[in-house]
């Protein structure tokens, strides 16, 4: 039997191309929560959706780690861009992810790091980053970044905070949930990589199509996590 990893997203689309290749499914709840453990490709895996912000997607990744105590984690899900060499459709792989939301600099403690430790720029695994970055397709960018994660929507906020998310925390993409499970991951010894299609550009005016790009992009997303699922079981 191969190793056990977590594939994980926030919303149901977001796992919906990967739940459907399962098989030998068993369903898994928790509370209102429903998993979905079986094999893909001969992989053995946990199909999961974690629900939107860093609360839930923390909550049911550290609850999935101590019943299952698996050999990595996925995580994969769309995310605005803020860096403009980013374009729809792109894929980043997380070098690392932030919490751009967690400011405590009244006490001079750097924007991002959490009071008290040492943790603030969360580092994905170097092998799940690597195995990520060596898949190849003429058709698609695959981009490494920075993924700056807040409990909040970046195409609200004003110029001058945009500017330092981009400046000062040199960050590519914004999401709701990475930086949450990264440091989950990281407290348990557990290897992470995140993977972002990027969906818009954070952007106050800008019209977005959920249901079409979740179409074009989801394929691709699969591609990818099957190809690192393929580099590590070798």
């Amino acid at each position: 039997m191969s190793k056990l990893f977590i594939i994980m997203g926030a919303l149901d689309e977001e796992i919906e191309q990967f739940r459907q290749e399962l098989q030998n499914i068993k369903i898994i709840e928790f509370n209102e929560h429903r998993f979905y453990k079986g094999l893909i490709d001969g992989h053995n895996v946990i199909v999961a959706r974690s629900g939107v912000g860093k609360v839930l997607s923390a909550m049911m990744t550290q609850f999935l780690i101590d019943k299952y105590k698996p050999e990595g984690l996925i995580f994969t899900g769309i995310a605005g861009a803020i860096n403009s060499r980013l374009s729809i459709g792109d894929i980043l792989v997380g070098i690392d992810a932030v919490q751009h939301d967690m400011d405590v600099s009244r006490f001079n403690i750097p924007r991002g790091q959490i009071p008290g430790t040492e943790y603030r720029f969360i580092k994905s695994d170097s092998k799940l980053f690597d195995a990520a970055m060596s898949w190849k397709n003429e058709n698609m960018n695959l981009i490494p970044g920075r993924i700056l994660t807040g409990d909040q929507f970046i195409r609200n906020r004003s110029h001058k905070e945009r500017q330092y998310l981009k400046e000062e925390l040199s960050g590519d993409c914004v999401d709701m949930e990475g930086a949450a499970v990264a440091l989950v991951c990281k407290v348990n010894n557990v290897p992470h990589v995140i993977l972002r299609s990027i969906s818009d550009k954070a952007e106050k005016n800008e019209k977005i199509n959920l249901r079409d790009f979740f179409k074009n992009t989801s394929f691709n997303s699969k591609k990818i996590v099957l190809h690192i699922l393929d580099e590590i079981d070798k």
